[in-house]
């Protein structure tokens, strides 16, 4: 996946560029910049690559990832990822959940908690019963495969504490 930048500046000296056998497109520069930049934010970048379409620099975190830190109070946020040929939008609901009582506000809970429903499937069905019995059995209180108070108790107690 490729994010395509481009912009005009004085910083860089292109002529002074190892020439991209590939394509003549200026990059490299600005490229080795960048790179040490992101060093100082603990994020691992390739060396300036060439491709037919320019130069490239692959991105990483230290363990293989992307992060970005968001303010603890923030409820909402736009993820956009661009791709070579095109490119995709979310906004994202942060920190929200549905209501603990409701099959899905269940669902998502037992899921942060690392048991394996799938909360993009609305409602209940036999899987979710079958990781709620295996969150009853964990949480040592009686396995029914049933929401009941006590399970909706202990489910609040450890998700709240995660």
């Amino acid at each position: 996946m490729a994010h395509v930048v481009s912009f005009r500046s004085s910083k860089f000296d292109v002529s002074a560029e190892t020439p991209n056998p590939i394509n003549p497109i200026a990059g490299q520069s600005v490229l080795t910049w960048l790179r040490g930049e992101l060093a100082k934010a603990h994020y691992t970048a390739t060396e300036p690559g060439t491709e037919d379409w320019g130069w490239y620099i692959d991105v990483t975190g230290n363990d293989g990832s992307l992060e970005q830190q968001i303010a603890a109070n923030a409820t909402a946020g736009d993820l956009t990822v661009h791709a070579w040929g095109g490119g995709f939008s979310w906004t994202l609901d942060l920190g929200r959940l549905d209501p603990y009582d409701t099959d899905d506000g269940i669902k998502h809970r037992l899921h942060n908690l690392g048991f394996d429903v799938k909360p993009e499937s609305h409602g209940w069905d036999e899987d979710a019963a079958a990781e709620l019995k295996a969150f009853q059995y964990a949480a040592k209180i009686p396995v029914t495969g049933e929401v009941d108070d006590a399970t909706r108790k202990k489910l609040l107690a450890w998700h709240d504490r995660a």
